[in-house]
């Protein structure tokens, strides 16, 4: 047998010639390249070809034609790359929330906030105040969002009837984790800790939570659940996030 013959995306095992003259050789591909076996294929093809009629300049050209998708390929395509963007969307926007923390328990840290209070400075204006300036610069990263999916083309998320509900779905979500951020400072005497902390949990909430309500859909007998789930987390979400809240701290 002869020894390999190493590629980057596979080998080609070479057996000895029979009797009859024909020649066997097996070939190793690597999937990690779709079309590697059919092109290993080819290129001893190829090489028997030119050792048997002496010509070096024969070869074989092949073409490949896949057929075309079908309409639940296309649509499974379509939302695992949907689901691919959102998680990355997550995964960028929990870093937005810990920044908002880091402000809040640092000026109680340094004294900063109670100084402003002895100034004059009443406390629904301090929260209004800093709960606008969060919001506002929210909207900058939810614009770069917006930039790149018109780039990426990402019609899922500003297609057709879609770019109206995504809209409304950031500045809410802007708008409801500013609040709620507000309310775990009050846990942290540290800016540091404050900052992991809420990093930690939008990352939990946000990424992981949604990744495991993903596989639950996909599996038929959890398709149900999965479902009452959603629901339930999103009224008490709307009840938590949007009830009166009275900082007087």
């Amino acid at each position: 047998m002869v020894p390999l013959v190493l590629f980057r995306y596979g080998a080609i095992v070479m057996d000895d010639q029979n009797s009859d003259g024909s020649i066997g050789y097996t070939v190793l591909h690597n999937c990690s390249c779709q079309h590697s076996a059919p092109t290993f294929i080819n290129i001893v093809d190829a090489a028997i070809l030119r050792l048997a009629t002496g010509d070096q300049n024969m070869t074989i050209q092949t073409r490949n034609h896949p057929l075309p998708m079908t309409k639940s390929q296309r649509l499974q395509r379509h939302d695992l790359d949907a689901f691919a963007a959102a998680i990355i969307i997550n995964i960028a926007f929990c870093f937005i929330p810990a920044s908002f923390a880091v402000s809040l328990v640092k000026e109680r840290e340094t004294k900063a906030k109670h100084q402003q209070m002895i100034s004059g400075v009443s406390m629904l204006s301090y929260w209004i105040s800093t709960y606008l300036w969060d919001a506002i610069s929210f909207l900058v990263p939810t614009c770069l969002a917006f930039v790149l999916f018109y780039i990426f083309g990402m019609d899922q998320f500003i297609g057709k009837g879609r770019f109206l509900a995504t809209a409304i779905i950031f500045l809410e979500y802007g708008l409801a984790i500013a609040s709620s951020t507000y309310c775990l400072t009050f846990f942290f005497l540290d800016h540091t800790v404050a900052q992991n902390v809420v990093l930690s949990v939008h990352f939990f909430t946000g990424l992981i939570l949604m990744v495991i309500s993903f596989i639950m859909g996909l599996i038929e007998t959890m398709a149900k659940t999965n479902s009452f789930l959603k629901v339930g987390s999103l009224d008490v979400f709307v009840y938590i996030e949007y009830s009166p809240k009275w900082f007087v701290f």
